[in-house]
């Protein structure tokens, strides 16, 4: 069951925008330096993260690798799994129709590999759409949602569905590769991991195909990236 109090992303959320003077504390008392945005990431929405460049001088509880615009050099990703194993949570955040590829040096250490995709649905008439409803695997962060609306993700490839899934696509679903909204011969036809999870030593990871929750902000995003955040850091 999850925990209570704001919630790390919750108090976040409510001190967007604050200043450099202003308290590091959040609503709540929360630390806002619990959380850090690798400094590679692609800034998401009008959440404001303290960048992080040296993980291993890293005192937070959480650190965030959104689309980074470098490949993870062998040092980083070195660095990022000591810390992961020594109790560090890490959220790594693809995008789909992109190219995806900068976090897999570190994703395939937990057994997750980004594809460079789009996951589309066939509706009832038969037309494809990358805005489909996906399926919740049983667990403490996905236990409020019964269904979850993607947008644009891309897929996941797994080394342990069965254990690591928490998001998945339809039975009606494919791995659009070309994104041209047509399913080509070649192209992965059924369910589609967009969200899954591992365990590593101490440490957790989560791993999201889709960044639109981050700036959709509705509120099944924020409970579901409050509940994401609370897991990583070991509050739940």
């Amino acid at each position: 069951m999850a925990g209570k109090g704001p919630g790390l992303f919750r108090a976040l959320k409510r001190a967007a925008g604050m200043g450099s003077g202003s308290t590091s504390r959040g609503a709540g008392g929360q630390d806002m330096s619990a959380i850090g945005l690798y400094h590679t990431s692609t800034k998401i929405g009008s959440m404001s993260f303290r960048n992080v460049k040296d993980v291993a001088s890293f005192k937070g509880k959480v650190l965030l690798i959104v689309k980074p615009k470098k490949p993870l050099g062998q040092a980083e990703v070195q660095a990022i799994v000591q810390r992961v194993q020594n109790g560090l949570g890490v959220l790594l955040v693809g995008d789909g129709g992109e190219d995806n590829s900068n976090l897999n040096p570190l994703a395939i250490w937990f057994g997750v590999q980004f594809n460079n995709d789009i996951v589309s649905t066939f509706d009832k008439m038969g037309a494809t759409t990358n805005a489909g409803y996906t399926y919740v695997r049983e667990h403490a962060i996905t236990e409020p949602l019964h269904i979850y609306t993607i947008d644009k993700s891309c897929s996941l490839r797994l080394r342990d569905w069965n254990r690591q899934v928490l998001l998945f696509s339809s039975q009606e679903s494919f791995s659009d590769a070309d994104g041209n909204e047509t399913w080509d011969t070649g192209e992965y036809l059924g369910s589609c991991a967009v969200m899954a999870q591992a365990e590593y030593g101490r440490g957790r990871a989560i791993f999201i195909g889709d960044a639109i929750m981050f700036e959709r902000r509705k509120a099944q995003d924020m409970q579901l990236l409050n509940l994401v955040a609370k897991w990583l850091g070991h509050e739940m």
